[in-house]
């Protein structure tokens, strides 16, 4: 049986989550998220094949909205462990947002103490949503990016760790437009993203989860360290170049 590649899509209500699947679906499979009656939904899990892997997402439609509430991270950690596996953590944030929350921030301790820090700085792609050519948003996510490497900082050496992959970071505007070339040059993006994950799993391998303890969220668990084996597969270093070449793409890195 082919690999089914697992993406765990996190971040803060409204942050396009559920869009930006949508968007890697090519249709509306997920619903926009309403906070309202959110407490009664659970996450949804769809699988599609696109650039010949095999995907499977589980878009987390609750928030952690003040870092104490934790049953909705543990029927996530329920799902991964019933999966085995997971392969990239989506984080998506909205461009329009000014500040990096204290609900985010909180959230984002919950998964380091579930995680090691390389599981998840090795495991993760930042989205940007509502990106687009009409609203400057670049000062925005210069801000954000900011804020987010000095929270990280704060936990975690970053800089000085060889065991961390730094995350890539990306730009999609998951609204509908009738420009056909304007929505080509995100699908683009999209497939750039899906084609680093897989190469993220030669080097870095996939996150195991059957030994996730659900009794206790916040305590570190043990973990061996991840064994990096470099793999090179120069087609698809080709194609992720050609990809970004031909619809100008621009994907920054983590620092």
């Amino acid at each position: 049986m082919s690999k089914v590649y697992r993406i765990l899509t996190i971040g803060p209500i409204d942050s396009g989550k559920s869009e930006l699947c949508n968007f890697i679906f090519r249709e509306n499979k997920f619903t926009q998220n309403e906070p309202s009656c959110s407490c009664s939904k659970g996450p949804k899990i769809f699988q599609t094949k696109r650039n010949e892997l095999n995907i499977e997402i589980i878009d987390f439609v609750e928030y952690v909205d003040d870092g104490t509430d934790e049953d909705n991270f543990k029927t996530i950690l329920d799902i991964l462990i019933d999966k085995n596996s997971l392969d990239l953590f989506l984080f998506v944030i909205n461009s329009y947002n000014m500040r990096f929350h204290t609900d985010t921030k909180n959230y984002l301790k919950i998964i380091l103490n579930t995680f090691t820090p390389s599981e998840f700085l090795n495991h993760l792609a930042i989205v940007f949503t509502d990106c687009n050519w009409l609203y400057d948003s670049e000062k925005n996510i210069d801000i954000l990016t900011m804020q987010l490497h000095q929270f990280l900082e704060e936990i975690v050496d970053i800089k000085n760790n060889p065991n961390i992959i730094l995350p890539k970071i990306y730009e999609i505007d998951t609204k509908k437009n009738e420009n056909e070339k304007y929505n080509e040059k995100y699908q683009a993006t999209i497939d750039v993203l899906l084609l680093n994950m897989e190469k993220n799993f030669e080097i870095c391998g996939e996150i195991s989860t059957k030994n996730i303890k659900l009794d206790g969220v916040k305590e570190r668990l043990e973990k061996e360290e991840i064994k990096f084996k470099q793999t090179n597969n120069e087609n698809r270093e080709i194609k992720i170049k050609e990809i970004i070449n031909k619809y100008n793409i621009y994907i920054r890195t983590f620092s």
